[in-house]
């Protein structure tokens, strides 16, 4: 099943007391959707399902272009926001542009563990607006700590978690990088509500972290191009299942 999976991915790689957590946590607001079987076969036209994660660091990005490229480009995840006060300058055209160009399309914010969730939470819903058919479930981005304890983070990231799954009546996303949460969220088991899409690169095969038992995306690269944007650094992602899986997990009906 991994055999010829693997073999694509070695070509495409050079080698190269604070506040306490809760008694009962925030729950999401309805049962993440269920995980689609580990690695359907990579033999299938359908896989694997290619992606990449951009923000305004890749300028001025061409959508029709990039839908056009030869590494069938899915999906795309957007910078949003960061924290309780920042707003990608790009984000507007990014997803408008990737909507336009045939490409599911995903928001993502750059948790600040050192924020108020609820302020962050705001700050991210505003820009974004209402969610609209085919649109992938949220992502939340968070790899530093701001120098707080873990129990503080883990707190606030629920919070912030539970406030935009209400919100937009899905599951998000949570990325981040196997030492980081090792190393830093005491591998809360409450965690695991939330699908899992894991930063490890130049490696064939992602490390999946306690709590979790797969993950449901993979960013296997920070060097990667593709048709329409300017960069030789382009974060690349896979979805862990089929097409009929990730669109599955968007946005159903017209608006939240």
């Amino acid at each position: 099943m991994w055999g010829r999976f693997i073999s694509w991915l070695k070509n495409i790689f050079s080698p190269a007391k604070p506040l306490p957590p809760p008694v009962n946590p925030p729950a999401p607001v309805q049962p993440p959707a269920p995980a689609p079987e580990p690695l359907p076969n990579p033999g299938d036209d359908s896989m694997p399902i290619c992606g990449i994660d951009v923000s305004h660091d890749e300028d001025d990005i061409q959508w029709m272009l990039v839908a056009k490229d030869p590494q069938k480009i899915k999906f795309a995840f957007i910078k949003a926001t960061e924290g309780s006060d920042y707003q990608d300058p790009n984000f507007a055209k990014n997803w408008a542009g990737a909507k336009a160009a045939g490409i599911i399309r995903g928001a993502y914010h750059y948790f600040r563990p050192g924020m108020e969730p609820e302020l962050q939470a705001q700050n991210f819903l505003k820009t974004v607006g209402q969610l609209q058919s085919g649109d992938m479930p949220f992502m939340i981005d968070f790899e530093v700590m701001d120098g707080v304890d873990s129990h503080t983070a883990i707190f606030r990231l629920l919070t912030f978690a539970n406030l935009i799954s209400q919100a937009s009546g899905l599951i998000p996303f949570l990325y981040s990088y196997p030492d980081f949460i090792d190393s830093q969220l005491l591998n809360d088991t409450r965690l695991a509500a939330y699908p899992l899409f894991i930063s490890n690169v130049q490696v064939v095969e992602p490390k999946i972290p306690v709590p979790w038992h797969r993950c449901t995306a993979w960013q296997y690269s920070w060097t990667g191009s593709v048709n329409g944007i300017m960069s030789n650094s382009l974060d690349m992602d896979l979805f862990m299942g089929r097409v009929e899986d990730l669109k599955a997990i968007c946005k159903q009906g017209d608006k939240i």
